[in-house]
């Protein structure tokens, strides 16, 4: 199924949107192009299992992880870290004070084999808002991370991956100074970096049938959009719609599950609510995979955050796809294998 881009409502939509947002309709896709339905993979089981345990980890044995729990964060940051680890990575610690705790973004890189290419980024954050434990916000996003870095081998990317976990981005550290994209954007500039594009995974597990289960920023995006959330959705900024369009296309060719993209100004609400805000600040391409978060999930930002509220099936189908999809922007030779 190819790629549309469509006008609804001409003149009115485009008034009601500011007269600066170009809404990029992608439609729905389940299987391949053609439409077959894809073949499962045989690892299928054994991932789901790994990413429910990532989540129950951080959500369950953890719990909040915040700078307000200094150790609890420390926990999760060290899970983390055992964990790529465990799977044969250097890991670089990036830490800073932010305000009476010190606080560590962690990197590993797989270095590629033309080295003048622009960096693709793969960044989740791991620190959780007060009051929840987390699950979907931001286990789920993390989980992915781990997922992905897992396939980061057998063979070497064309373009060089860095995978980060970040911290500081739930209040009070969004949007300021010492949210941790911030500071991890800097330590890419300073290493003289440039970046081809960065995904933020931003919650990725929570998605429903049920009709009226999606919510958007403009009741006239329903126009455009599913009722139904059931979809991994594709956020970038108007400008950025061939960068939206670049992802969520190789994610397709990849996916059994439903996905749409918007490409539109940052003043919608929630379209930089997330890691990637601070790559637009420096003129960085990014995009934002997520579920959608409060738009779908009523448990956003709340003590019921929990794992058994997730479809881990789904999220599962997402992760598998997305592990390919990095795999396939960074041009390795290989399909995606476990080690």
């Amino acid at each position: 199924m190819k790629l549309k881009w469509r006008i609804v409502l001409g003149g009115l939509t485009f008034a009601i949107l500011g007269g600066s947002c170009a809404v990029h309709r992608m439609t729905r896709f389940s299987g391949d192009p053609d439409g077959h339905a894809l073949t499962p993979g045989p690892d299928r089981a054994a991932r789901q299992q790994r990413l429910s345990d990532h989540v129950r980890v951080l959500s369950v044995d953890i719990g909040e992880r915040h700078d307000g729990r200094p150790v609890a964060l420390e926990a999760a940051a060290s899970y983390i870290e055992r964990t790529w680890r465990a799977q044969q990575h250097a890991v670089q610690r990036l830490c800073y004070r932010a305000g009476h705790v010190e606080v560590c973004n962690l990197e590993l890189v797989v270095n590629g084999r033309e080295p003048s290419l622009a960096h693709l980024v793969v960044a989740a954050h791991y620190d959780s808002a007060r009051g929840t434990p987390g699950a979907d916000d931001n286990a789920t996003g993390v989980a992915a991370l781990l997922e992905i870095a897992r396939s980061m081998g057998p063979g070497t990317p064309q373009r060089s991956v860095r995978l980060a976990a970040l911290v500081n981005e739930e209040p009070p550290w969004f949007r300021g100074p010492d949210m941790g994209a911030r500071h991890y954007v800097q330590h890419l500039q300073d290493a003289g970096v440039e970046v081809d594009l960065m995904l933020s995974l931003e919650m990725l597990g929570t998605f429903d049938d049920a009709p009226g289960s999606q919510q958007y920023a403009s009741p006239w995006f329903g126009l455009l959009y599913p009722e139904v959330g059931n979809y991994l959705a594709f956020v970038g900024q108007t400008f950025e719609r061939g960068d939206v369009e670049r992802a969520i296309a190789v994610f397709r060719s990849h996916a059994q599950l439903p996905s749409e993209g918007i490409a539109a100004p940052r003043w919608i609400p929630g379209i930089d609510f997330s890691d990637h805000l601070a790559f637009w600040d420096v003129g960085w391409p990014a995009v934002m995979v997520t579920d959608t978060a409060f738009m779908r999930n009523p448990r956003y930002h709340r003590a019921d955050d929990l794992p058994e509220t997730l479809d881990l099936g789904r999220m599962t189908l997402a992760v598998e796809a997305l592990t390919a999809t990095v795999r396939e922007l960074a041009g390795f030779d290989e399909d995606a294998a476990d080690r």
